[in-house]
């Protein structure tokens, strides 16, 4: 039963991952607190969360992860990839997430 939850919760991110290409750490500094996230570590499921706080030049940034799984550090040094859930109502970030899929 648990891998069919795990099965469903990637089918219904997987039109946001193939669409968007993640979010290079640059970009991280144009996130804003409430920006809604997916975030891959190397070899595991996408989380889901929600932006916390970050330092002022995106090195490093936090999220809630959605269920109660708790908060968590992203470092650019850290193997892994982040995806907007959404849109972004503004910032570079919508710049470059509108021009990311005007090509694709």
């Amino acid at each position: 039963m648990e891998a069919l939850l795990v099965q469903g919760e990637i089918a219904e991110i997987l039109p946001t991952l193939t669409k968007y290409p993640p979010l290079k750490t640059k970009d991280w500094a144009g996130l804003s607190p409430g920006d809604r996230l997916y975030v891959r570590r190397e070899g595991q499921v996408p989380i889901r969360g929600t932006v916390d706080d970050l330092v002022p030049d995106g090195s490093i940034f936090w999220i809630w992860i959605d269920g109660g799984g708790g908060r968590i550090a992203v470092h650019k040094d850290d193997d892994l990839q982040v995806w907007l859930v959404e849109e972004p109502a503004g910032s570079r970030i919508k710049r470059r997430f509108n021009g990311a899929a005007a090509t694709n």
